[in-house]
């Protein structure tokens, strides 16, 4: 307890940011929200959070969650993609949530009358069924009354920080900041969608966290795409 409790009031933004990435794998359609203490406390999240899910039938393979935290920043995590099954049903869902996963080919994507470039079909597919839900949230927030938003995910959920973080730019002018934190994040669009987002801004405010060893952040494999160019 007093462990949890110090990190609770010590945790930097990044490792809060963390944290919110791991909990939102406990968003989904089959239970209560019920994420352990030791992630959810450091967030700092005041009151009950706003969950969304998105996919056919019961089969929710998009998720995520916003909230306020008590330093007043907007935090929205991204569900990464389901870890695990343990039945018929939830494998079901595992199988198409992998199979959104390899929708590898670039899809030209254009919102709100501006064109962002290419990017890949799965994740711009999950983004695009969950944002109307959390666009109807958003819209009730005083952006001039808050510091920013923080935008986290971890695997799926990380590429889709970034989808999230351009229609954010695009959608509240007024946000002060538009923090990124994408953990071991595929490669989420062609170098037309990088240079956008560099020209944006938010290639400044975003963070990619990865293992030295780990094959996730150089995937889908693209000849368009060359991730060491990206690199800040």
């Amino acid at each position: 307890m007093k462990k949890t409790a110090s990190r609770s009031l010590n945790a930097t933004i990044p490792q809060r940011m963390l944290d919110a990435a791991i909990c939102a794998y406990n968003v989904n359609s089959l239970g209560p929200f019920k994420p352990k203490s030791q992630y959810w406390d450091p967030i700092k999240i005041i009151g009950k959070p706003d969950f969304f899910l998105a996919g056919s039938g019961k089969d929710k393979i998009d998720a995520a969650f916003l909230g306020v935290t008590s330093d007043n920043w907007v935090v929205l995590s991204l569900r990464g993609t389901l870890p695990s099954f343990d039945n018929w049903e939830s494998f079901a869902a595992w199988v198409k949530d992998w199979l959104q996963d390899d929708e590898t080919k670039p899809v030209h994507w254009d919102y709100a009358g501006v064109h962002l470039g290419h990017v890949e079909k799965g994740f711009h597919r999950a983004m695009m069924k969950l944002w109307p839900k959390i666009k109807s949230k958003m819209d009730a927030i005083d952006w001039q009354s808050v510091k920013g938003i923080q935008i986290a995910g971890h695997s799926k959920g990380a590429a889709m920080t970034f989808l999230a973080a351009a229609l954010v730019r695009i959608t509240y002018p007024a946000a002060k900041a538009i923090n990124v934190n994408a953990f071991a994040a595929p490669l989420a669009g062609l170098p037309d969608f990088a240079a956008w987002y560099r020209n944006s801004g938010l290639h400044s405010t975003t963070t990619r966290y990865q293992r030295i060893y780990d094959l996730v952040p150089f995937l889908p494999p693209t000849a368009a795409w060359d991730i060491f160019d990206n690199l800040g």
